[in-house]
């Protein structure tokens, strides 16, 4: 490797000698080598050795399994391709100390008015079902799943509430969303400037990308 680089350089037999070679003045960044499998010199990830039940990832690791998820309400992964990394095979799941593990071995962690149900969440009470009375449901076991607690309900955000405030609305302009208000416009900002939603969501409709409430009176 040529001195004074942070760059990786790696000797591919050439055709005539090592003064032929075209990797030999054709720099990587760090992590990948040069390589010419397809003829013409080009950059390729240094084999990466990943732990028991990872795999090396093209698209990190953004999407992998995690007992975090485990037993609560799926969550869309963002249709975007990170650095290249290791992640759990699939199947795995990785726990709190990093680990790949097999769901069955996942801690299941449920969020606020929630709590473990062994047979999953196919009868749990939900706002539409509200002031109906008890949900009366025998279906078959499934897997362990976060539920509503008793004298709560799953709202259309999620959320597990008290039933009076299922029929809860939001005031003329404004709508409910999962992904809460962080990107929604203010009065404090400039008329007409549009702030970029941020990485983990975007509260909007589909025709405003954005709340209204800045046009509010």
């Amino acid at each position: 490797m040529p001195t004074g680089t942070t760059k990786t350089y790696v000797d591919e037999p050439g055709t005539g000698g090592s003064d032929e070679n075209p990797c030999l003045n054709f720099p990587c960044p760090n992590g990948k080598k040069c390589s010419l499998q397809t003829g013409e010199p080009k950059c390729i990830p240094i084999a990466t050795e990943c732990s028991v039940n990872e795999t090396f990832a093209q698209c990190g690791n953004i999407c992998e399994g995690k007992c975090s998820n485990v037993g609560n309400i799926p969550r869309p992964c963002p249709p975007i391709c990170a650095p290249e990394a290791c992640a759990c095979k699939e199947g795995f799941f990785r726990n709190e100390a990093g680990d790949c593990v097999e769901k069955k071995d996942c801690v299941l962690k449920c969020g606020e008015n929630e709590k473990v149900n062994k047979c999953g969440r196919h009868c749990e009470n939900s706002c539409t079902q509200a002031g109906k009375g008890p949900v009366k449901c025998k279906p078959p076991c499934t897997e362990p799943a976060c539920v509503c607690e008793d004298g709560y309900y799953r709202n259309s955000l999620g959320k597990c509430v008290l039933e009076r405030l299922c029929s809860t609305t939001c005031p003329p302009n404004e709508h409910g969303s999962a992904c809460g208000d962080l990107c929604e416009l203010s009065c404090d900002e400039q008329l007409n400037k549009v702030r970029k939603p941020s990485p983990t969501g975007y509260s909007g409709d589909n025709n405003n990308p954005y709340k209204k409430r800045r046009f509010q009176s």
